[in-house]
């Protein structure tokens, strides 16, 4: 097949999850012998002509602007930014042109809420298959988070909502939606009226392939650690304070703060509290520092790779009970909170600096098998086979 993989974003310049999941499905189909290409709609970075011989082409519309519409919170500069995004010829035009020059079989839009709206219009207009992968709240919610002002919002009677009609309306038209876990499937099913094609993200392989670190000895004080954005709606500052509730530092417990602080209060002496900042570090090499993984996210993350990439490892993992991440962490790798506030979470350091045979079971299980849905080779047949139906072109043209 003949690929396009349309996204805002994508490698070199990697914000998340969601360019790094791009980057894994492109490299993956490419290798399955399709013609894959990538298209970007930001056009404010450089980008090089190819990634892993993977041609990139930018198809920008009007300018985006990183300030204030991205930096600020307000609802009506985050509209603007919206509507701008959404109702923009120019980035219509260019993708008509772009179909028309490049007659792809399929496009794939990674998280297209917002910028892709026009693209994938384009895609309707010249009757290219479409396969948009629905990553976030974006079709319902302004900032994305389906929060507002700290607590959880179902933006269904807000003016969230009502702006954001017309790229679902759009996105009702797609035969074929891909979301990335249940959770984010039965937000989406009632508006589509069908349930989307589920395809979890997948771990990446040299996860697993690296050599592990030993489980703790007998005796070991354990390290806990965090790893993602420093951002109160990871449940950051939660679990800070929750630590400095214990006297875990005092025996030689630590716990260890992986990513860019984005508005977290830190104690004025983190190295007495026992409290480690790393800024941003390199994932295998942070979480073989850790025996205890936390992700106490106060938001619905929509899957949450840090999770399956922690598990792969061999770590026990603390999730969240919000979103998608409860569906992830099976009951013997970890455990899943009731809520999540400072209280709750001291109780579980606590409990797990007692009881450190837990973690050290964990830690000598075989992690294969409870990722197996989280596989690459699964993820790109779950792909192929959907971008197959969406074109309905038959496997047998594909050259093996």
């Amino acid at each position: 097949m003949k690929i396009a993989i349309q996204c805002f974003n994508y490698a070199p310049n990697e914000l998340g999850g969601s360019e790094r999941s791009a980057l894994d499905i492109a490299r993956s189909l490419k290798a399955r012998r399709h013609d894959v290409r990538v298209v970007v709609s930001d056009g404010s970075r450089p980008y090089p002509d190819h990634v892993d011989n993977i041609p990139i082409e930018v198809v920008q519309g009007l300018p985006i602007g990183k300030s204030p519409l991205h930096g600020a919170r307000h609802f009506a500069t985050r509209m603007a930014w919206i509507l701008r995004s959404e109702i923009d010829p120019v980035l219509f035009l260019r993708s008509l042109q772009w179909l028309r020059r490049n007659c792809p079989d399929v496009v794939l839009m990674n998280n297209p809420a917002g910028h892709g709206s026009a693209f994938m219009l384009a895609c309707l207009l010249t009757r290219t298959a479409c396969v948009p992968v629905i990553r976030d709240y974006g079709w319902f919610c302004a900032f994305g988070t389906m929060e507002h002002g700290g607590a959880g919002c179902n933006s269904t009677l807000s003016p969230c909502f009502y702006a954001t009609g017309l790229r679902r309306l759009i996105l009702r038209r797609q035969k074929h939606v891909v979301a990335i876990s249940n959770h984010v499937a039965r937000i989406y099913e009632t508006m589509l009226g069908y349930a989307p094609t589920v395809i979890y993200n997948a771990v990446p392989d040299r996860f697993l392939q690296a050599p592990r670190a030993p489980a703790p000895d007998a005796g070991t004080p354990l390290t806990f650690g965090y790893l993602g954005r420093l951002h109160p709606s990871k449940g950051v500052a939660e679990l800070i304070t929750a630590w400095q509730n214990t006297d875990l530092a005092q025996n030689g417990h630590r716990l260890l703060l992986a990513g860019d602080n984005q508005g977290i209060a830190l104690p004025d002496d983190p190295a007495a509290a026992g409290i480690c900042l790393t800024g941003r570090q390199e994932a295998i090499a942070f979480l073989d520092r850790l025996d205890v993984l936390f992700l106490p996210a106060l938001w619905a993350e929509p899957f949450g790779r840090t999770v399956i990439e922690a598990m792969a490892r061999g770590l026990f993992v603390v999730g969240s009970p919000n979103g998608g991440i409860p569906e992830l962490i099976p009951p013997h790798r970890g455990l899943i909170p009731e809520q999540i506030d400072a209280p709750t979470l001291s109780a579980i350091f606590n409990d797990l600096a007692q009881n450190p045979d837990r973690v050290r079971a964990t830690r000598m299980q075989d992690p294969e098998p409870n990722l197996a849905p989280f596989r690459t080779t699964r993820m790109i047949d779950a792909y192929e086979d959907l971008l197959y139906r969406a074109t309905g072109l038959p496997k047998e043209t594909r050259d093996d």
